[in-house]
């Protein structure tokens, strides 16, 4: 992946975000007076044709439950052929897994009450952080094993930080007396946002600089990198969408969600099988 595909990427993404936003705007979905259910006000027909009940959380939770197999199923397979490689592979394969556990709390969290409801939830926010940290420190290592030498990361740290990742967002939903408690959430929104966007660039910017050593690899690390940022960012602002009560802007959150995880789910099978074929043939 070099600058101009990049670019492309940059630029249809935003074609794609201007032609939802200021497009299918127009058909002005809000939620109702009591801001319990959404409606759609298009073509005046208002309740009659709602969102009410919203099925459409059912596509949600299909997709995290396919994200969340993906990832079980590649952390097996590359743990199995990479697993006792001494760069790059530990982390990679710590943030594909995490990646999953995104998509098992987005399927789960909606069937539970205020505390474990919340517990899901924030793994899921948190666990964009934690995946692209594991997903950067995988690049480092990869730049170490062929330009500086050092040290990998310590499998005890790596599953460390896995174990530890469920307990911090137990004690986050620990302060929340509701689901989606705004007066918690929205802080903790406004305080992962901006390391996940920056560890992200940091991450597709390494994979670049590296792309002679390894064009699939960090081609693949690029875009994984991307699609997991742009599933934790879907997330963020759907949630915001919900807090500031801006019905179009959370089912449009909503949306982007199974787009991102059937995408990450279906980008980490590809790279999976791809660098085993890649290996078995070398």
């Amino acid at each position: 992946m070099n600058i101009k595909d990049i670019f492309i990427i940059i630029l249809a993404s935003a074609i794609l975000i201007y032609f939802l936003f200021f497009f299918v705007g127009y058909q002005q979905v809000v939620f109702n007076e009591d801001n319990t259910a959404l409606e759609n006000q298009y073509g005046g027909r208002g309740d009659e044709d709602g969102h009410h009940g919203l099925d459409e959380l059912y596509a949600t939770v299909y997709a995290g439950i396919l994200l969340f197999l993906a990832s079980i199923i590649s952390t097996i397979i590359l743990y199995g052929r990479f697993g006792k490689s001494r760069f790059t592979w530990r982390p990679v394969i710590g943030g594909i897994f995490i990646a999953g556990l995104m998509g098992l709390g987005e399927a789960l969290e909606h069937n539970f009450d205020t505390l474990w409801h919340e517990f899901f939830h924030y793994l899921v926010l948190l666990g964009g952080l934690v995946a692209m940290f594991f997903l950067y420190i995988g690049t480092q290592e990869y730049r170490m094993q062929y330009r500086q030498g050092g040290s990998p990361a310590s499998s005890k740290v790596i599953l460390g930080i896995i174990i530890i990742l469920p307990m911090v967002a137990f004690a986050i939903a620990l302060n929340a007396i509701e689901p989606y408690d705004a007066r918690v959430e929205l802080p903790f929104i406004y305080l992962i946002a901006t390391p996940t966007l920056f560890l992200s660039a940091l991450t597709m910017l390494e994979s670049y600089r590296q792309k002679e050593e390894n064009k699939i690899l960090m081609g693949f690390l690029a875009m994984l990198a991307g699609t997991v940022t742009g599933l934790t960012i879907i997330i963020l602002l759907a949630r915001i969408g919900d807090i500031v009560n801006h019905a179009f802007i959370f089912v449009l959150g909503q949306s982007l969600q199974v787009v991102y995880m059937s995408a990450t789910a279906m980008l980490i099978l590809v790279f999976t099988f791809t660098m085993w074929a890649l290996a078995d043939s070398q």
